[in-house]
């Protein structure tokens, strides 16, 4: 089974369309257990020296930002270990911009996008296990304000794709080169004061473009559109082969996919709750649909209420732990404060701990509530696939810290790595 699972989609479309929490001053605190060795990271610039053998232990690492008031400080944590119980702190971590990561595993280079700057950095693994600072790309004149990578958006070692959602398009580079390839307008704007916000999701034969729109944080965040649009790319031209308009959701930003293709779709859990709190014409609908194998649009025929699996409540971030079960994430009201009469209190409401995990049999009539889970605050912005083992991160209420739990598909969660900070990505280097 394989997932398009994109935290760094996911990070940029949060950044601009809803109000951060992030502004509690935060404990930089290691978790307590046995820690995983941590692999000598030196500062940007610094060099290391090579090893007569390389060193095939596993390596991976993990993006996390540190927030200490308005501050925030991003940083890149080589670790060692995957198992239960690790924990990491950032005594020899490389300091970088807030970032998202990519690495294609066996390849000794990790790829950093810029949440604050259009630039992606390139950082060299040595046979000794440190990094130095390789070669950048700047994307300033394309006019991007961000670049963001993922190893779900590498096409292969010489072509990958960055969302550009201000200016409606598709950057294509090259990772080997460090060179940009070439654009491609996608030929959607802004419908009326509704932004339009793209979800890529890379398979061999076709890119998939999922455009959704929503209202910017500075006017109105719980306003959304009426309709999604699904665009096909021929990945070998870079061409467009069709765009089609949908209106069975309104809001679709959460891909994943079963091992035969088989891409669902479905909206971050966070905004489906607005509409049970401010109306039919605020939010977004609990809905997913899905593209078939081999297909270039969504299935015709194929319209998933998940509402309906989970007794009727808010519910998003379908996330396919295998190729016949599911987790949903899905909003409780009775565990955050109420909504006032007058509703003014709605977005604190939104942002307290009030969502649970659900597990789904596909094509059931219902989801079963998993037991004996904490409650969790905030949206989801990635899941990672790692090792053939499935990843869900899960931040402290203070957002001083983040565990990432490995999930079964018997919607079993065991806590595996612990570490200060907001983890915003995780990849293999070998």
């Amino acid at each position: 089974m394989t997932t398009s699972l994109n935290s760094s989609q996911a990070l940029c479309a949060l950044g601009r369309g809803v109000p951060t929490a992030l502004t509690s001053l935060l404990l930089l605190l290691c978790a307590c257990g046995d820690s995983a060795e941590v692999i000598d990271a030196p500062p940007a610039g610094a060099g290391g020296s090579n090893e007569p053998a390389p060193n095939t232990d596993p390596l991976y690492v993990v993006s996390t930002t540190v927030f200490s008031g308005e501050e925030a400080q991003g940083y890149l944590v080589p670790v060692t270990s995957l198992e239960p119980g690790t924990t990491f702190d950032l005594n020899n971590a490389i300091e970088a911009p807030d970032n998202t990561i990519a690495a294609r595993p066996g390849e000794p280079y990790l790829y950093v996008g810029s949440s604050e700057t259009p630039t992606i950095t390139r950082w060299d693994l040595q046979g000794n296990g440190s990094f130095v600072e390789g070669p950048s790309l700047s994307l300033a004149n394309l006019g991007l304000s961000r670049a963001s990578v993922s190893l779900d958006l590498m096409y292969s070692a010489e072509k990958a794709y960055i969302p550009d959602d201000d200016n409606h398009q598709v950057v294509i580079w090259n990772p080997k080169t460090m060179e940009i390839i070439t654009t491609l307008d996608l030929g959607v704007a802004s419908e009326g004061a509704l932004l339009p916000w793209m979800w890529i999701s890379v398979r061999p034969d076709v890119v998939l473009v999922t455009v959704s729109w929503e209202g910017d944080f500075e006017n109105d965040w719980s306003a959304f559109g009426d309709h999604v649009t699904v665009i096909a790319i021929d990945p070998v031209t870079d061409t467009i082969m069709s765009t089609t308009t949908d209106p069975r959701c309104n809001y679709l930003f959460w891909g994943s996919q079963t091992s035969d293709g088989t891409a669902y779709y479905s909206p971050f859990s966070y905004y489906t709750p607005i509409r049970s709190m401010l109306g039919d014409d605020r939010g977004v609908e609990s809905c997913a649909l899905r593209v078939p194998a081999g297909g270039k649009t969504f299935e015709d025929g194929y319209e998933l209420d998940l509402s309906s699996l989970v007794g009727g409540r808010p519910a998003g971030n379908l996330f396919l732990v295998s190729d016949d079960v599911a987790l949903i994430r899905v909003w409780h009201s009775e565990l955050v404060a109420p909504l006032r009469e007058d509703k003014s209190n709605w977005e604190d409401v939104i942002g307290e701990a009030g969502f649970l995990w659900w597990r789904w049999q596909l094509d059931s009539p219902s989801a079963e509530q998993i037991p004996d889970q904490q409650p969790g605050a905030s949206e989801i912005t990635g899941a990672y696939r790692v090792d053939n083992r499935n990843f869900l991160p899960r931040v402290s209420a203070d957002y001083s810290s983040t565990t990432l739990d490995e999930v079964n598909a018997n919607g079993e969660f065991v806590p595996v790595l612990t570490g200060p900070g907001n983890i915003w990505g995780l990849v293999k280097m070998r």
